[in-house]
Parts: structure tokens; C-alpha cells; sequence
């Protein structure tokens, strides 16, 4: 029935298949001659070496498949599936191979054998198409004029090496692991491309994003070896009735498993910085402020360097303190498989969804003193752990969240229920407000349940904070990239149920400055409504944003952004200018949500202008009419650098 279920399933995605133009290739190529006098070029066959379990063959284009078997002739514009238990081996010629693994589609693009009449060098040029499942690709040293392309559903291109593995994903995010030899890795927009080298890893998003190469600890090593030696099992072929064979064609194989993704931070050295002015203790500081952030693979390091002085000179108790110039330390970024941490100045830490913890800084009114926070989440196959304190050297604020995927721990294989994940989820600071010991927890449970994978997910959340009220949600969130536009969408959805005493996101980034305790939850009234939110981003340049909310009890919000990024207008006016707007409005009950310019609405106009590479004129407008109608406008005018 296994057999039978993955027949249906890959026919399905082999159909849809026919219709695919994503292609990127990647190349393995090295050099041994640069002389050559003359080439000769003729169509090559290639050879099934070993099939085990079911393999099926088919021309590109038609609908019958038949079934592989060892020695049968392989030419170009041919189609090869793999069932589970399955695996194909591929001779290609002069020491060169690929096994396909089980749950694979393959096509075969070209075939062609190219030979080098001096000194009796030969090579071959050669094209596959991996549309889902896994590969591994042994090409031997090839002299300057031959290639090897690998090309997969994303934007990936560029890949020059000798042994490797490529993994497509049910999302077409794909993945590049180098046994041997060297591997050049470069996205289909050109403007990524990085060496990969014997032992390294690297990921490529379903948009083309490519993650820095880091290499695979030993024992990730060990399970890419023990993959590959592990032989499969025979299948028995179930045969398929006539007239289900056209919905055989249609219907999607369900995704093999494939390597965990491991994404990495940013790659080699960002500058930020700001010059500006600050008072302290009473007195007035000229201030400049450099913070680089740093990466080398998985490992980053925020710096913080000032200058401060006036007409008494420097403050020389900025530079006493070595704390004060490490901004933060961290390994990987959230939700990294297998350890993401980092120590020091928390900006955005979130648990879960972050109903109940959602952007949290450990930073307080106190900017200039960075506070030792920390970050720990350790994320395994099925299961993790998320953990934040506020400060390691004086802890107050404790977080944590247990999440796991409870089906596929019991090995139940259930469609879109197996992908079920459950979490639990505590904070609590112990004195929420200054010399007060009395204690602020909240805790709760979330579900997230994938549909499509990241295109459509079911999410719900329920918290309490002990003591005082409960509160729960649940929606639809997704983000996806529309490719005729070059857009990347993001969307939430979100019914809310807020009980009385209730606040969500209660630890947010305002709560160290605020630290508002227990006090103001006991004037907290019920509300039950909606909340929703949709951000597109266009050409990487134009940022648009909307949310929304309208509760029974309380009165609707509105909030809605527009951001053009100056590298788009200084590709048309020669000049480096950004421009962005945005509006926020409370709405009276009874009133339009889309009424322009209405009571309680702040409406902000930015402007930037480069003055030079490094120095930013920065003009705010901002109008801001009050409950009672009133209007009021401000103007300011900034100057920043960046560095």
C-alpha cells in the first residue's frame, strides 16, 4: 500500500513538472590543460548500474512509464522516479556517477560527450534537472571546456566541484553538502556566490537566498556517510489498474525526508552607527557610535564603540567598562538546528509564537550600559527547548518554552496531522516593578500545524497570567514569494479572545522601560474581535504594510506603512533618497475604519537625502490630530551617519 500510495503521489508532481521553468544550474568542473586545438561534440547514452526497490523511466512529455532495470540505455529528455525504499545508480561515464535516493524525481536535459584531441584529454557537458528528493554526484577532475549543471526548482546556480550531495525540499528550498573536493555555489540573480569546501554545508531559500558554508560537525558527517551506505531495501511493484493511471500522473508524491536545514547569519563585517547629541547626568555629550557586527560562518559578534565629549572633553567612564563596548555574542540564528545562543544585549527575542514573549529587549532606560542577557534554544528533529534571561549576571526575568512534533516522535505517519507541533510556554519576572517582589507569570500552550508549508499554516495560542486573566487566539499565518512581480508575502489572520485582566504579549519591547507590573491589569476589560496583518515587499525596494484590528469591546485600530527604499529611486534619479509613510488611527465605535485624517490619528512623512555615502539628511513630519479633533504638526530635521 506504500508503494501504491507514493505511485499516486509522484505521478501527481510529474505531471505538474511538465509545466516548470525554474531551472538553475550547477556546475562541477575542474582544470587539468588550458591548451586545445579541437573538440568534437555527439550525443552520449548513459547506464542504470544497479536499481533496487521500484524505478520508473519515462520520456519527458508522454504519460507512460516503464520500469528500469540494471543496464537499460539512458539518453537525454528522459525522466527517473524513485519509490521509498528505492535507489538508482547512474554510470555517466570516466569514473563519474549519480545515485538517486529514494522518493526522487529526476530529468535528464542533455547528453553530451565532448573530447579533447591533444593529449587525449576527454570530458563531458552534461544537464539534470532534481525537481524533488536527494542526489549524490561523483564527478571526476574535468579539463577547462567540460561541465556538469545540477539544476533544482530555486533559484540556485553555480556549482563547480567533484563530489557532492543536493537536496530538494517539499518548499523547493534546496541544500548542498561537499564530500570531496571544491563546490562554487551562486544564486540564479548573481548576486550571491560562495566557495563551498570539502566538509561544508549550505542552504538555498525557496526565494534563492543562499546561507554562509559552515561545516557539518562530525556527527552530521557520520549520518551523511551512513545515509548514503545504507542500501535500500526492495519495494514490490503493486500494479496499477488502466484507468488509474492518469491519476497516478497528477496526484504529488509526499516529500521525502532530506538533511536539516542550517541557516547562518550574515556573511563577513555590517557597520551601523549615528551621530547626535545625549544628556547625561545633566550634561550635555557630542556623541558618535560605530557598532559593526561581525560573522565568521554561525559565529557573530556585535561591537558598540562611542565617543563622547563637550567642552570639558571626553567622558572617559565609556571606555572603562569592556561590557559596555561587546554588544552581544551569538552562534547561529533563532530557530537553527541544532543550538541557537546568544549573550548580551537581547533586541527581539521571542518564545513560540510570542503570545506571550514577543520582541523582548532586556535593554531599559539606561541605553548607554548594555545588560548581559541571554538566548538558548537547542532545536532537534521533533523536539526543543527556547530559553531567554534577562540577565544572566543579576537574573529577574526567566522564559522557556518544550515544543515537539508528538506524531512523528511515534512515528505516526498521518498527511499534515504528523506535522503537528505543541508547545508549552512559562515567564516570570520576579519583581516587575522596582521593590516589588511580587512576581508576574504567565504561561500557556500553543499549536502550529503547517498546511502548506510556509505558504499556509494554522496557528493557535491560550495563555494565562497567573493570578489575573486568560486570554487565546488562533488564525492563519503564511509568507510566500510571487515571482512575476519579485515580491515576498507575508500575511496573518488572527481571531482574539482576551479575557478580562489579560494582556498578550505581555513581555514586549517596552516592558524594561515601562516595567509595569501587576497594577495596571486589573483595569483590563474583556475584548473579543479580530486582528490582521499583510506586508508585501516589492523588488526588495518597496515595503508595503497594513494591519488591522476591530474588537467588540474597544475600538478598532489601523496602521499602514509605505516605504520606498533609496536604492530603487537612486537607480532613477542619481540620487540616494528614501521616502516613507505612515498612518495610525484608534477608531470611535461606529465609524469607518478607512476614514482619511480622522480624531485620535498620527500621520508621519520621512524623508532621507544623502548628503554623501556616509551622511544622511533625515526630515520628519509628523500631524497628529487628538481625540477632541485638535491638530497639531511638528517638523525636525536630522543628520545621521553611517558607517
Amino acid at each position: 500500500m506504500a508503494v501504491k500510495r507514493n505511485v499516486c503521489r509522484i505521478g501527481y508532481l510529474a505531471a505538474i513538472l511538465l509545466m516548470g521553468t525554474f531551472f538553475i544550474p550547477v556546475y562541477a568542473s575542474g582544470t587539468t590543460t588550458t591548451t586545445t586545438t579541437a573538440t568534437t561534440t555527439q550525443e552520449e547514452e548513459i547506464s542504470l548500474t544497479k536499481v533496487s526497490g521500484l524505478v520508473e523511466v519515462q520520456a519527458i512529455g508522454e504519460v507512460r512509464w516503464k520500469k528500469a532495470a540494471v543496464g537499460m540505455k539512458l539518453k537525454a529528455n528522459q525522466r527517473i522516479r524513485t519509490f521509498e525504499k528505492s535507489r538508482a545508480y547512474i554510470d555517466l561515464g570516466q569514473g563519474s556517477s549519480i545515485v538517486i535516493a529514494a522518493n526522487s524525481i529526476l530529468d535528464i536535459l542533455e547528453l553530451k560527450k565532448q573530447v579533447e584531441i591533444q593529449e587525449g584529454q576527454k570530458g563531458f557537458a552534461s544537464k539534470v534537472k532534481l525537481w524533488i528528493g536527494k542526489i549524490r554526484t561523483e564527478i571526476k577532475k574535468l579539463d577547462k571546456d567540460s561541465s556538469f549543471e545540477v539544476v533544482t526548482p530555486t533559484s540556485l546556480a553555480g556549482i563547480r566541484g567533484t563530489k557532492w550531495s543536493t537536496f530538494v525540499n517539499d518548499d523547493n528550498s534546496s541544500s548542498v553538502y561537499v564530500e570531496d573536493g571544491t563546490v562554487w555555489l551562486e544564486n540564479l540573480t548573481g548576486n550571491q556566490k560562495y566557495m563551498i569546501l570539502k566538509s561544508q554545508f549550505s542552504n538555498i531559500t525557496p526565494i534563492g537566498e543562499l546561507s554562509v558554508p559552515v561545516y557539518v560537525t562530525p556527527e552530521q558527517q557520520n549520518k551523511f556517510e551512513k545515509e548514503w551506505q545504507e542500501d535500500a531495501e526492495p519495494a514490490k511493484e503493486i500494479p496499477a489498474k488502466k484507468e488509474e493511471v492518469k491519476k497516478k500522473e497528477t496526484e504529488e508524491p509526499e516529500t521525502p525526508a532530506t538533511a536539516p536545514k542550517e541557516k547562518t547569519g550574515k556573511k563577513g563585517v555590517t557597520f551601523g552607527g549615528l551621530v547626535g547629541s545625549r544628556m547625561i547626568d545633566n550634561k550635555y555629550y557630542n556623541e558618535v557610535v560605530v557598532q559593526p557586527d561581525i560573522s565568521f560562518g554561525k559565529l557573530g559578534i556585535g561591537l558598540n564603540i562611542l565617543a563622547r565629549w563637550n567642552e570639558d572633553g571626553f567622558r572617559g567612564e565609556d571606555w572603562k567598562d569592556a561590557g559596555n563596548i561587546i554588544r552581544y555574542i551569538r552562534w547561529a540564528e533563532k530557530r537553527d538546528k541544532p543550538l541557537y545562543a546568544r549573550l548580551g544585549t537581547l533586541d527581539r527575542a521571542i518564545l513560540g509564537h510570542g503570545f506571550i514573549l514577543s520582541y523582548y529587549s532586556n535593554q531599559g532606560t539606561n541605553t548607554s550600559k548594555n545588560v548581559l542577557g541571554s538566548e538558548i534554544d537547542v532545536n532537534l528533529k521533533n523536539s526543543g527547548i527556547e530559553t531567554v534571561i534577562n540577565n544572566v549576571t543579576n537574573p529577574r526575568l526567566f522564559g522557556g518554552r518544550f515544543y515537539c512534533k508528538p506524531l512523528k516522535m511515534m512515528n505516526m505517519d498521518i498527511p499534515i496531522l504528523n506535522r503537528i507541533e505543541l508547545g508549552l510556554s512559562g515567564v516570570t519576572d520576579t519583581e516587575p516593578q522596582h521593590e516589588n517582589k511580587k512576581a508576574l507569570t504567565a504561561y500557556g500552550v500553543d499549536l502550529e500545524m503547517p498546511i502548506l508549508g510556509n505558504l499556509l499554516k494554522f496557528n493557535a495560542d491560550m495563555a494565562k497570567i497567573q493570578d489575573f486573566g486568560q486570554g487565546m487566539a488562533y488564525g492563519l499565518v503564511g509568507n510566500g514569494h510571487i515571482g512575476w512581480i519579485d515580491a515576498d508575502l507575508g500575511y496573518k489572520i488572527e481571531i482574539r479572545n482576551l479575557g478580562e485582566n489579560f494582556v498578550p504579549s505581555i513581555f514586549n519591547s517596552l516592558y524594561e522601560v515601562m516595567r509595569p507590573g501587576t497594577t495596571s491589569l486589573s483595569s483590563i476589560k474583556k475584548s473579543t474581535g479580530w486582528h490582521e496583518e499583510v506586508t508585501l515587499k516589492i523588488l526588495k525596494a518597496i515595503n508595503i504594510g497594513f494591519a488591522m484590528e476591530n474588537f467588540k469591546e474597544g475600538e478598532p485600530r489601523v496602521h499602514g506603512e509605505l516605504k520606498v527604499d533609496n536604492n530603487l529611486i537612486s537607480r532613477i534619479a542619481k540620487q540616494n533618497i528614501g521616502i516613507s509613510f505612515s498612518y495610525d488611527q484608534i477608531r470611535e465605535k461606529g465609524e469607518s475604519l478607512f476614514k482619511f485624517n480622522a480624531k485620535n490619528s498620527v500621520t508621519t512623512q520621512e524623508i532621507t537625502y544623502g548628503l554623501s555615502d556616509n551622511v544622511i539628511l533625515t526630515y520628519i513630519h509628523r500631524g497628529i490630530i487628538d481625540k477632541n479633533g485638535v491638530k497639531t504638526q511638528t517638523a525636525s530635521l536630522a543628520t545621521k551617519m553611517a558607517f
